[in-house]
């Protein structure tokens, strides 16, 4: 998942590439420490249920709690700063059928998949009257 380690792993990355493009060694080492200040503030331990599944992860949008179904698949992600909920359902086989999108209590996505097997061939847009299908 997005946990506050693969976070920084990422962004270490970026860091180490930077090293690798022959910039100097002063403006490597502000770049790292900036980097190092910066990232301070994003950190929070990330917690973990029963089953493994991180419940609460620090990502580039804010920290979000976690809620699995008994299948271990993520169905609800809260960031109470911005006071965004998303949902999603999966059906029998795992395949996720509907994203909806709260924002300050508003929908402001409302998707649902169709599936021919396991591949995707539609998604509707719920909060369209008109034309629903996206693609």
């Amino acid at each position: 998942m997005l946990a506050g380690t693969h976070f920084l792993g990422r962004e270490i990355l970026r860091v180490a590439s930077r090293k690798s493009g022959g910039l100097n060694k002063t403006k490597r080492t502000q770049r790292v420490e900036l980097y190092s200040e910066n990232v301070a503030s994003f950190v929070i331990t990330p917690t973990y249920d029963d089953d493994g599944n991180a419940t609460l992860i620090q990502t580039s949008t804010g920290t979000w709690q976690i809620s699995y179904n008994a299948e271990n698949r993520p169905i609800r992600f809260e960031n109470a700063a911005t006071q965004t909920v998303i949902d999603c359902g999966y059906d029998s086989q795992g395949r996720r059928y509907f994203k909806k999108v709260t924002v300050a209590g508003t929908v402001t996505l409302h998707h649902r998949y169709l599936y021919r097997g396991y591949l995707q061939i539609a998604a509707l847009d719920m909060t369209r009257a008109g034309q629903p299908a996206l693609w």
